[in-house]
């Protein structure tokens, strides 16, 4: 019998890539907290929204900010029973005066983590316009 995958959910602020990166905001082990969690944030940034000037983009707080399951995304051996963050490993194309941000990985093991994006950005070729980067969100927060 195959072991049941962990639930992973990241509440994203989805950023015009013209002005910068999209916003990784937290990683939730279910969805209902990540659902209050939206919420509070809609709440908190209705009135003083730091993004709400983008270009090229009609910035809509509530359609702006996304939970995306993230379970592919899981390092397999990570276990987030009694981890308080989870360390991204993420990709960044920049060219043409945008940036795009994408996750590639994730795991409750930070040293992994930061070896993964080393050996990523050592692997990148020449002509790529691409870099990976480490964040930490806190889990469940």
């Amino acid at each position: 019998m195959e072991k049941e995958r962990k639930r992973l959910f990241l509440l994203e602020r989805e950023i015009s890539p013209y002005t910068g990166e999209d916003l990784f905001l937290g990683i939730f082990d279910n969805h209902k907290l990540a659902e209050d969690k939206k919420a509070n944030l809609i709440n908190k940034y209705r009135l003083k929204d730091e993004w709400k000037e983008q270009a090229y983009k009609d910035v809509d707080l509530v359609n702006d900010l996304k939970i995306i399951d993230v379970c592919d995304k899981i390092d397999e051996g990570s276990s987030f029973e009694e981890s308080e963050s989870v360390f991204l490993v993420c990709r960044l194309v920049e060219m043409f005066g945008q940036i795009m941000k994408e996750l590639v990985l994730l795991s409750s093991d930070k040293s992994k983590m930061e070896k993964a994006v080393n050996e990523r950005n050592n692997n990148i070729g020449e002509d790529e316009c691409a870099y990976y980067k480490l964040e930490e969100v806190k889990l469940n927060n």
